[in-house]
This record gives C-alpha cells, sequence and structure tokens, in this order.
C-alpha cells in the first residue's frame, strides 16, 4: 500500500510546487524564470565572444572551466534547471508527451551541452538560445506576481512575449547557421554577431528589407525564407490585436487603492471644471492646516481639457476616474 501512496504524494506536491498554487509554488516558478534570462543574457555574453574568438572560428570557445566565469555560473544555473526538470517529470500525467513539451525540448537542447563542454573543456554556443522560449511564461509569471489581474493585460503580455519569442530565437538560430556555415564541410562560415542576427530578424519579419545585412550561407537562406513565410503570419495577426488592445485602455479607468494612513473623500455628481476648481480651491486652500486627504472624483464622461489640467496640478493627491459611483463605491 505504501508504495501506491508515495508516488501519489510525490506528484502531488511536485504539481503544488511547478503550479504555483502556493506561495513556495509561486516563488519557484519565478525564481526559474528569472534564472533562465539570466542564462539567456550569459549566452548573449558568449555569442558576442564567438566572433572575435581567432582559435576557432566557429560556435566554440577553448576556455577552461576554472577561469570561465560565465561557464561557471551556467552550470550552476543548469544545476537547477536539472532539478526543475526532474519536478516536471514527476508531476506530469502523460509522461510520453511530456518529452514533446516545449520546454522539455529547451532543457534537453541546453542542460547536456553545458555538462559535455564541461568534460572537454570546450563552450560551445549551440541551442542555448532557445531559453528564451521561457519567456512565454512571463505572463504567468506576473499573474503570480498579482501584476497582471484584467484579461486585456494578460492577453497583451502574452503577444508581446509570443512575438519577442520568435524573433529572438530565429536570431539565435541564425546566428548558428550563419557563424557554423554550411554541411558537410561547415567551410563557409559567415562571421555574424547575435545583435546583427536579431536586427536582421526584425527587418525581415516587418517586410522592411534594408539589404544591409544578408544571410551567407545556403541553410541561413533556407531558414529566412521559412522564417518569412511563418513570422509574417504571427506578426500580422498579433499586431492589429496589440493595437486594438491598447487603443481601448481607458485612460481614466482602473481601481482606487487607498494608501495606508490617509483618508480620501469621494466627489461626485455635478462635475465640471468650475464645480471642482471651486471645491479644490475650497479645501486644498493654503489657510488650512495640512490637508492630508486624497480626493477620489467619480464620473461617467472623460474630464475637459480644462479639468485635466487641473488634474495634473493636483496628481499626487486628487485621482479621476471615468466609472458609474455604484462600481466606484463596490471598488472603495
Amino acid at each position: 500500500m505504501d508504495e501506491l501512496v508515495w508516488p501519489t504524494e510525490w506528484k502531488d506536491l511536485a504539481t503544488e510546487l511547478i503550479s504555483g498554487q502556493r506561495r513556495t509554488g509561486r516563488v519557484l516558478v519565478t525564481f526559474i524564470f528569472s534564472l533562465t534570462i539570466a542564462s539567456y543574457g550569459l549566452y548573449i555574453v558568449d555569442a558576442n565572444r564567438v566572433k572575435a574568438d581567432p582559435l576557432t572560428g566557429g560556435m566554440e570557445l577553448c576556455i577552461a572551466f576554472r577561469d570561465s566565469f560565465v561557464q561557471q555560473v551556467d552550470l550552476v544555473f543548469n544545476l537547477f534547471f536539472i532539478g526543475h526538470f526532474v519536478l516536471r517529470l514527476i508531476a506530469s500525467s502523460d509522461k510520453l508527451w511530456y518529452w514533446f513539451d516545449i520546454f522539455t525540448l529547451v532543457d534537453l537542447f541546453t542542460i547536456p551541452p553545458a555538462f559535455v563542454g564541461l568534460y572537454f573543456r570546450r563552450v560551445w554556443i549551440g541551442l542555448r538560445f532557445t531559453r528564451i522560449l521561457r519567456l512565454l511564461t512571463l505572463a504567468d509569471v506576473l499573474q503570480y506576481l498579482n501584476i497582471l489581474k484584467t484579461g486585456n493585460t494578460i492577453r497583451l503580455c502574452q503577444l508581446v512575449t509570443m512575438f519577442a519569442s520568435l524573433v529572438l530565437t530565429a536570431a539565435g538560430f541564425i546566428h548558428l547557421v550563419e557563424n557554423s556555415g554550411d554541411p558537410p564541410e561547415f567551410k563557409n562560415a559567415n562571421a555574424i554577431t547575435y545583435f546583427e542576427c536579431t536586427y536582421m530578424m526584425i527587418v525581415t519579419i516587418t517586410t522592411v528589407g534594408f539589404g544591409d545585412l544578408t544571410a551567407q550561407t545556403t541553410s541561413g537562406r533556407v531558414f529566412m525564407i521559412l522564417f518569412l513565410l511563418s513570422g509574417l503570419a504571427v506578426f500580422a495577426n498579433s499586431v492589429p490585436e496589440i493595437a486594438d488592445i491598447v487603443g481601448s485602455r481607458n485612460k481614466y479607468g482602473g481601481v482606487y487603492r487607498k494608501t495606508t494612513g490617509k483618508s480620501h473623500l469621494v466627489l461626485c455628481g455635478h462635475i465640471t471644471f468650475s464645480t471642482v476648481n471651486n471645491f479644490l480651491s475650497d479645501f486644498l486652500h493654503e489657510d488650512r492646516e495640512d490637508v492630508d486627504t486624497q480626493i477620489v472624483i467619480l464620473h461617467k464622461s472623460v474630464p475637459d481639457l480644462e479639468l485635466e489640467g487641473t488634474l495634473k496640478r493636483h496628481g499626487t493627491q486628487v485621482f479621476y476616474f471615468q466609472a458609474s459611483k455604484h462600481l466606484l463605491f463596490l471598488k472603495l
């Protein structure tokens, strides 16, 4: 009986740790995300050193482990990634499908080369750029931290991170094939930096096509064709939706959050420039003692230019919301 109970307990614990259901899980998810972005930053450092390395001219750096601070830090990061990999494996309900998950593939592409390179005393840049795909989980992390709360902001974050992940991953791949050269001899390598590859991907996906940077290898050109066909579809679908979300944002929407130690006063009814200005002139008069009360103005319409100017002059003490009074009272 114990043999059946223990695996279930492990699975429940692993699920809690990687799903963010509790504070411990949210901390772990945020921690792994931060390590992944930091690991991607280390990849950029190494990628920019490849072009200047006179010994290899490819995607490897001949640096002893004890002399490479970047490799040492990245190895520590990969130890944490192994632990997270195991937790996800235990928590998965379908062990077969788990091996085809995008983040499982990222771990398989990046963790083994770190230890193989340690044995051979080399740093292989390779597929480490795939770490940036973890950026796709940014919306989940920001929800755990209570930064994203509305559907529009969550969707906007998903669209932006999807576009950024696509461009940065494609830039890493073109950096790999261009600096490696065409198989099987790999003799026509094109020395190009990761920043230049990113620039080339952005120019390509936006169909600007300046032509100042182009792929020189056959592998790179084939990939550019595939990227243009797929990336353009993503770009064409994402940009209009991003524009709609940004355009639909209400400047005077949101929720008023009471500041600890300060009282607030709700002002509603006949809201015009003259009524608000007269009220503020009297309520915030210099002959009064220091007034430490925040004023919340509630009205169904957007303020006109005169009233907007008044709001800006009292920006730290006066807050304007375009909503019904019933909605505001519920939130207060």
